[in-house]
């Protein structure tokens, strides 16, 4: 045994690997010098929330960073190479993504933050997009990357694999319900219909889906009929019909009903046939998008 007397152990504010990559994730968006978890907060916080943040916020501000830093290495992308964030941008995305536990969400945060640092891609982060992801709940994000997965299959299929002329062959228009119809079991399975039915209210409200009409526009409303003893008929049935339908569109747009349906479906013959009642907005896509690392 040796008189020498040992040198301590330097002490740092690191607790782990992920503290490590989430405090070179902060230091790099925010052009900080960070030692830690501490400092990590106190610089990012320090002036938007002080002392009152508490280590839940923490935690998540951690776990999503750390998350950030595994897309940057699965790219290849050295974190010294990341850009930095505007000071507005930083504080959105921070202050976002230190709220949200939930893990769907916190993907979709880590990929924002990781798509707006990215230096090999051009990338404008649209101030509406922390904003709106704030205000999602879990089972918003699975009803979202539900449609959006279904309408990708349908989209996959016209780009080579259809009829000549365009239109989506029957087997893979089948792939695509097959899709709804499985898919859409498994989210009413696990949520249940009622939460489903308020999230769908809530991506309505959020501008992020919109029922979409069908009007064709070469069809006469209001027909002018003569009757059996000449005499002139109006018929309007079909206006009725059509301003019915308008109608309900405009209370399912402004979530004005019961119930939201996630998927619905009509019968030919005696086969059923599903299809989504709803479509995705263009802000919509370009949520997913910003949140989804490729």
């Amino acid at each position: 045994m040796t008189d020498e007397v040992q040198r301590a152990p330097e002490i740092t504010l690191l607790k782990s690997e992920i503290e490590a990559a989430a405090a070179r994730v902060a230091e790099r968006a925010g052009n900080l010098t960070v030692d830690g978890v501490a400092d990590l907060t106190r610089e990012v916080f320090g002036g938007l929330v002080g002392d009152s943040l508490t280590q839940w916020r923490n935690r998540n501000l951690v776990t999503k960073l750390a998350k950030s830093k595994e897309h940057f290495d699965r790219l290849g992308i050295p974190i010294e190479n990341a850009k930095a964030l505007p000071k507005g941008e930083l504080y959105a995305i921070f202050d976002g993504m230190s709220k949200q536990d939930d893990p769907q969400l916190s993907d979709m945060w880590s990929a924002l933050m990781t798509n707006a640092m990215r230096p090999d891609v051009r990338f404008v982060l649209d101030p509406a997009l922390p904003k709106v992801l704030e205000q999602l709940s879990g089972v918003d994000a699975v009803i979202l990357k539900f449609y959006h997965d279904a309408v990708a299959i349908k989209e996959k299929s016209l780009e080579g694999n259809s009829a000549p002329d365009n239109r989506i062959r029957k087997e893979d228009l089948d792939a695509h319900r097959r899709f709804v119809k499985g898919e859409g079991e498994k989210v009413i399975s696990l949520f249940g219909e009622d939460i489903v039915s308020s999230s769908i209210g809530n991506l309505l409200r959020l501008g992020l889906f919109y029922v979409e009409g069908d009007f064709d526009g070469s069809t006469d409303l209001v027909k002018i009929e003569h009757g059996r003893y000449s005499e002139i008929i109006v018929n309007a049935a079909e206006l009725k019909d059509e301003l019915a339908n308008i109608y309900y569109r405009l209370n399912l747009t402004y979530d004005n009903v019961d119930n939201h349906k996630l998927t619905h479906f009509y019968t030919h013959g005696t086969d059923p046939y599903h299809f989504l009642p709803y479509d995705m907005t263009r802000l919509a896509i370009r949520l997913l998008q910003a949140c989804t690392v490729k």
